[in-house]
């Protein structure tokens, strides 16, 4: 996945209310506010998660995600810390999706069918591409804090792509629900019922819009 820069949203960060809070960590004072990027499998020596797979965040919660400090918490309990009380990081927050209605949730674009799975001898496997693509998901459905559905589905993709290749958008979707599924956004991909994509506009990086609602059976 390429990265998806903002130097202007990273540049405004400081003074603004951090997203992230976590309890024992945080210095609570929004002049040490910095653009903090989330683990994704992407990090490493010169890279970084892309700028839309990130918080603002302290500069004391930001050595936490970046390694430099130890919290007992794991990371899903450091991403429930997301604007919640830390106190109350197993109670569901006032913005946290309590399923019914409409749910919206960006992600970055998804590798292709081809390069999702792979094959091993007679069995097809999520490759590593694929699994490293499905932590990103996961984290992002626990950041916006997705309940599980399990009802009947109408769900509406759109997809913008990263440039203006030719791509036939049906080639992303079985790793994409597939990546959602792990990521705990309903119980199963048969659960939906109306199954709609809508090619978008060209955006850096490329980005999957997800909408998710329950309909009646």
């Amino acid at each position: 996945m390429s990265r998806a820069p903002s130097k202007k949203l990273r540049d405004s960060a400081r003074g603004q209310e951090y997203t992230l809070r976590i309890p024992g960590v945080c210095n609570f004072n929004p002049e040490t506010t910095v653009l903090a990027h989330l683990a994704c499998g992407q990090k490493g020596m010169g890279l970084k998660s892309p700028d839309n797979m990130a918080v603002f965040a302290c500069s004391c919660c930001h050595d936490l995600l970046d390694g430099r400090r130890q919290c007992e918490l794991d990371q899903r309990g450091v991403l429930r810390a997301l604007r919640r009380d830390p106190g109350h990081l197993d109670q569901p927050g006032p913005d946290d999706d309590q399923g019914g209605g409409m749910t919206e949730i960006l992600l970055p674009w998804p590798p292709s069918n081809n390069t999702y799975y792979r094959r091993v001898g007679a069995k097809t496997l999520i490759s590593e591409k694929g699994r490293q693509y499905t932590r990103v998901v996961t984290q992002l459905c626990v950041v916006a804090k997705l309940a599980r559905r399990d009802g009947r589905l109408q769900v509406v993709i759109t997809a913008c792509p990263p440039d203006r290749r030719q791509r036939d958008l049906d080639n992303m979707l079985k790793g994409l629900l597939d990546a959602l599924t792990h990521g705990g956004a309903w119980i199963d991909d048969s659960q939906i019922d109306d199954l709609r994509i809508v090619r978008g506009p060209v955006t850096a990086g490329g980005t999957v819009s997800i909408q998710i609602e329950e309909i009646s059976a």
